[in-house]
């Protein structure tokens, strides 16, 4: 009888509930096709090709969103009219299964990738990216920066490092795009990320990408008290195989924890291979130096 008595209040929920979980779902599509906050109007003096682009951002449809804006960066520099409106979409985050790149995409992090390719006046709105709340398009706006090498990302990349950016991902595209820019202001904050262990990879990499500017910095870093950033040091010298640092690194195999990795940059700077032993390196050296940099 109790259970004849709970029937009819257990079949209200039971509609109660679907009505909800439909009206999730109705909000769900709503949202993600609603119309993206971008300027009304298009002037009239924009080429046409560019005009069409522009006008399927306006669309109720995120795929067409995201064509739209890929297509308008494989225009290149014809779509700087096309900046504003690409700014307006970059909030829109309605995952596309569609990705030209691969992986992960959305509208918005196309209008990064489009910004990316325009270049020069697009710049400035993308380095503004850098702050948005979507990971996501965080991550494309480091890496887009990166591919742009221009001078004017680097202290906005800079922050983006120090900052510890909750994401490490964001970070790392950030030490990767720095070595991609390669500008000698980088250098230290890239030393300084070699205690990040989610980043110190990317930033040896990014390090010896920049080269010469980071010899001298990085033969200091040689007697920092963090043993494991002394390793990534010496690596990165093995990498810019500078011969200025041969003789810091035969110094560097008296110390411990940092002989294996002292030995091995030594080998890619110099070619020669006396293992750990500083007394063979230091007889061959003192015979080649003089050669050595005259050659450099």
């Amino acid at each position: 009888m109790i259970s004849r008595r709970l029937d009819p209040y257990a079949s209200t929920m039971v509609k109660i509930i679907l009505a909800i979980l439909i009206g999730i779902c109705v909000v769900g599509v709503g949202l993600s096709l609603a119309q993206p906050p971008i300027p009304k109007s298009i002037p009239s003096d924009i080429p046409s090709d560019v005009r069409a682009q522009i006008e399927r951002l306006y669309s109720s449809d995120p795929v067409e969103r995201g064509y739209g804006a890929h297509e308008l960066g494989e225009m290149g520099t014809r779509a700087v009219p096309a900046i504003p409106y690409l700014v307006q979409i970059i909030e829109d985050n309605s995952s596309l299964q569609w990705n030209p790149e691969g992986g992960y995409t959305s509208p918005g992090v196309e209008a990064v990738r489009a910004l990316g390719k325009i270049g020069g006046p697009a710049i400035e709105p993308l380095i503004a990216t850098l702050k948005n709340t979507d990971v996501y398009v965080r991550r494309e706006a480091a890496e887009t920066l990166g591919k742009s090498k221009d001078s004017r990302a680097v202290e906005p990349l800079v922050a983006t490092l120090k900052d510890k950016d909750e994401d490490w991902a964001v970070r790392r595209k950030a030490a990767e795009a720095l070595g991609k820019i390669k500008d000698s202001r980088a250098v230290e904050p890239l030393i300084d990320a070699f205690r990040d262990e989610r980043v110190e990879r990317e930033a040896t990499f990014s390090l010896a990408e920049i080269g010469k500017p980071a010899v001298e910095p990085l033969i200091a870093t040689l007697k920092d008290g963090d043993s494991h950033v002394r390793q990534n040091a010496a690596e990165a010298l093995g990498r810019i195989k500078d011969t200025s640092a041969v003789e810091p690194l035969i110094a560097a195999l008296k110390q411990d924890y940092l002989r294996a990795s002292a030995a091995w940059a030594l080998w890619m700077i110099t070619g020669e291979d006396f293992g750990e032993d500083s007394k063979k390196w230091q007889e061959w050296w003192e015979k080649n130096k003089v050669k050595a940099r005259n050659e450099k």
